[in-house]
């Protein structure tokens, strides 16, 4: 009985268990080998790695405007992630559901999704904020000769000026600008110390003067912030060389708020597009002074200086507040900085050649080309900006010695709001050259030249929403 149990029941019994064994470790094998190595990494199914997208990866938007992004594994489900703004709360907000809103600065910002399961795993979509559309409306030339502010019209679609009328200003005005509503200009007298003030005329442009207001030695530039809340006077042989005003939002008119210093011989300053810092070119000690800007008070922290060039003149930012570049008068060469966007401090990247004694930098709203004013060579340099890095790449020049008599002494180079046209004050000439920008190639196609008053030294143009 014991054999026959065994020859046949016990041996079905045993092949029985021999097959349930198996099964049992092919399916313990799988567990382990599935369980074991990825145990939080996200799968396809397949054995290969789970992939991290957004969507969308890029997106164009006017500030204060809100647009949702996806973050999803291999095309499946939404993935829990962590988003962030790399540029901080001046890259706008970002809420857990993937919700985004722009900030009220243009720039690019990017938006940083990471996956929850696996921190190793982000991806980055790139916003670019851009303001509202923009039509150049009116154009203000100063003269430190005939001491006026020349009244121009724009014409959008051409670009092309139309003098309107004068206004006085004090002795040697140097430099003109305007708030970013363009309600309020601003002109810089050199000879008289101060700064006169005028409220702009919405329909014709035209200057309705509201007075002056003291400054330092020698104001040679003046800059307000992208909030329209303040005023920043760089004064050539002033100790302290930068004074702080604070702006009437009815009137315009100016209030001093303090002062700071600089380096030696300031004869530029600027504000970066996001309102964050202020930077103020030293001719004579070759540096870049540095500042944070108190948003509620309008105060500059000093924080550092950057070496420049030799003859550091023309200081301007990015849109995108990363990377600044500097003019150097007697070096004949530009400098570009990367920002830190915590401090301020400029990073030197690099250099390339301009022509001779370049005065004036100024950079297009898509923040893609920069143009530097030669007072020497009477040309304007042209480059192209390198969207991931910064750097400079030459396209050549614009004018030089053929029909120099119109567009003699370039001292002050300008975009215009709508980033379509560029002007610039010509010292010698007593004019204004207008160019059209080429939007794919950024080189500069003449359209003209205009008189203005005697000594042309800078030009400013402002615009409307349309």
């Amino acid at each position: 009985m014991i054999t026959l149990y065994w020859n046949n029941r016990g041996s079905y019994l045993l092949k029985r268990s021999r097959f349930t064994f198996i099964v049992l470790l092919s399916i313990l094998f799988l567990c382990f080998s599935n369980c074991g190595s990825g145990r939080d990494r996200p799968n396809l199914g397949n054995g290969a790695p789970a992939s991290l997208s957004v969507k969308p990866t890029t997106a164009r938007l006017h500030p204060g405007e809100s647009q949702h992004f996806i973050a999803q594994v291999s095309e499946s489900a939404e993935a829990n992630v962590v988003w962030n703004i790399a540029e901080g709360p001046a890259g706008g907000s970002i809420q857990s559901d993937g919700s985004y809103t722009a900030p009220g600065s243009a720039g690019t910002y990017h938006l940083i999704a990471t996956l929850v399961s696996d921190p190793t795993q982000s991806v980055t979509a790139t916003i670019t904020v851009v303001p509202l559309a923009m039509a150049p409306r009116f154009a203000y030339a100063v003269n430190s000769i005939s001491n006026d502010v020349s009244i121009y019209t724009v014409d959008p679609t051409t670009g092309l000026l139309t003098k309107v009328g004068s206004m006085a200003a004090g002795d040697q005005p140097y430099t003109v600008t305007a708030d970013p509503s363009g309600r309020f200009v601003y002109a810089g007298n050199f000879g008289s110390n101060n700064i006169s003030m005028y409220t702009v005329d919405a329909a014709t442009g035209l200057l309705t003067s509201t007075g002056t207001v003291e400054t330092g030695t020698g104001p040679y530039s003046i800059a307000v912030d992208p909030a329209g809340k303040y005023a920043y006077v760089a004064n050539e042989n002033s100790s302290p060389e930068v004074w702080i005003y604070k702006i009437d939002p009815t009137a315009g008119v100016l209030t001093p708020q303090g002062q700071v210093n600089a380096g030696t011989s300031a004869i530029c300053v600027t504000v970066d597009p996001l309102g964050r810092f202020v930077y103020v070119a030293n001719t004579s000690s070759n540096n870049i002074s540095v500042y944070t800007l108190n948003a509620a008070t309008g105060l500059l922290n000093p924080i550092t200086e950057a070496a420049a060039g030799a003859g550091a003149n023309s200081v301007a930012v990015h849109p995108a507040g990363r990377w600044a570049y500097v003019a150097n008068y007697l070096s004949n060469d530009v400098w570009w900085y990367q920002v830190d966007p915590n401090t301020g401090a400029l990073t030197k990247m690099g250099e390339i050649g301009a022509g001779e004694k370049p005065f004036s930098i100024a950079i297009d709203l898509s923040g893609k080309f920069a143009y530097v004013a030669n007072s020497g060579s009477n040309d304007i340099s042209m480059y192209r900006i390198d969207p991931e890095s910064g750097a400079l790449t030459a396209l050549g020049t614009v004018g030089g010695e053929i029909n120099r008599s119109e567009h003699w002494g370039p001292r002050s180079v300008s975009v215009d709001p709508s980033g379509k046209f560029v002007y610039v004050a010509n010292l010698d000439s007593n004019n204004l050259s207008e160019y059209q920008i080429n939007s794919d190639t950024g080189q500069l196609i003449p359209i003209g030249n205009i008189g203005a008053g005697t000594q042309t030294r800078a030009v400013r143009v402002i615009g409307g929403m349309r």
